[in-house]
């Protein structure tokens, strides 16, 4: 099987538009990935992508063994065609967060999955750019559904109105260790566990005992309007409890969660913090690889947004969470302007790297409570002769 590298993950998966409700081109390319490497996988009913396994009764069926699931989803913020209004000029409404402040004028670009080319092609439709008009009033903060208008530089009669849309952005340009790009949250998140997949596969390929999968991915749809997919695919009720779950995230730079000083071991957002167990485990892991190797990491509250692992601990799972810190997030820059979204690529490969070596530690239930109990418990049994030696300091009454 071909290795591929993060950065050309980046490139492949970052070249395909996508929106709330419109994340087709990139769980095409995830397919096409995954089905060139000979991993099972599958969509469920909601068009939720589950790798790893090829069916639901599959995944049941090896819930023997405990397993890390990684989480990260196929949208990010945009709009939909909505009608129209006049000779290239149409109303369209926009999901997810947006710097609403600098939107005037600004260029974005359409794509319709209808006139797709049918090839095996890794590209996806350029298609066409427009202008966003001067939006009436204030716009600040979030409204999903927001209408504005858009003119566009050519009549777009042949669209249908499954049309979707974004800021006309580059999708990948590499400066340094940068990757700047019109959609990093959370195809990044996706790269992340689809590269670890890819580790995964190549490691079996080598052992010949061809250990079961017990790393497995979901790219979700829709999180960008309130985690729509992630929720829908709760409410089926057909992931085993047993599945301990790993959010992936690009999520916005913070003190201490700084571009290209290591992925960021996310403990909590801004809902919710997050499984003490699995959080604890995970910082084990990248403690040791950072001792053995060049890997950095941080670790923090992230509470610049709140990502999947909240709706999934409110489910009664064990979860945790790994960002790579983004710049610009959700297209804003410093002024409220649209920009390009920016991660480190070298934040990206350890997040990768980090995402295999915690699946070898959950072939079993890990020990460790049991662990933290009996090293709490030396440290008395060590001392607790200090601790009960009888000691009057002046003024103090004997008990």
């Amino acid at each position: 099987m071909k290795s591929l590298s993060t950065q050309e993950l980046l490139k492949r998966v970052f070249s395909q538009p996508t929106a709330p409700f419109r994340e087709g081109f990139v769980r095409s390319e995830l397919s096409r990935i995954l089905s060139s490497a000979g991993i099972p996988h599958f969509i469920d009913k909601t068009g939720n992508l589950i790798a790893g396994v090829g069916s639901f009764t599959e995944l049941r069926r090896q819930s023997s063994s405990y397993r890390v699931a990684l989480m990260a989803h196929m949208d990010h913020p945009g709009f939909h065609l909505d009608r129209r209004l006049g000779p290239r000029l149409y109303q369209c409404r926009w999901y997810g967060g947006a710097p609403w402040g600098g939107m005037n004028h600004q260029s974005v670009r359409l794509h319709d999955p209808h006139l797709a080319p049918r090839t095996k092609s890794t590209v996806a439709l350029s298609g066409v750019r427009g202008k966003i008009l001067p939006l009436p009033g204030k716009f600040q903060g979030r409204a999903d559904g927001r209408v504005f208008k858009v003119k566009f530089e050519r009549d777009i009669s042949e669209f249908s109105k499954m049309s979707f849309g974004g800021f006309d952005f580059p999708a990948f340009q590499r400066r340094g260790d940068l990757i700047f790009t019109r959609a990093a949250d959370d195809l990044a998140g996706c790269v992340i566990a689809l590269g670890a997949l890819l580790d995964q596969e190549t490691e079996r390929l080598k052992s010949k005992t061809r250990t079961p999968r017990n790393l497995l991915a979901i790219f979700t749809r829709a999180e960008e309007v309130g985690f729509v997919g992630c929720t829908d695919l709760l409410k089926q009720k057909t992931l085993p409890k047993n599945l301990w779950l790993i959010s992936l995230e690009a999520s916005k730079t913070l003190p201490g969660a700084e571009l290209g000083k290591g992925p960021v071991l996310r403990i909590g957002d801004r809902v919710s913090l997050f499984d003490s167990e699995f959080s604890s485990l995970l910082w084990s892991v990248a403690r040791d690889l950072e001792k053995k190797t060049q890997f950095r990491f941080q670790r923090r509250l992230m509470d610049g947004g709140t990502c999947e692992a909240t709706p999934l601990s409110l489910n009664g799972y064990k979860v945790t969470a790994i960002a790579v810190p983004l710049l610009n997030y959700h297209n804003g820059d410093a002024n409220d302007r649209p920009a390009p979204e920016a991660i480190s690529l070298r934040d990206t490969v350890q997040a990768r790297h980090l995402c295999l070596q915690i699946s070898h530690f959950l072939r079993t239930h890990p020990k460790w409570r049991i662990q933290r109990l009996k090293e709490i418990a030396s440290y008395h049994r060590r001392h607790q002769k200090q601790l009960r030696k009888k000691i009057t300091y002046h003024g103090e009454t004997p008990l």
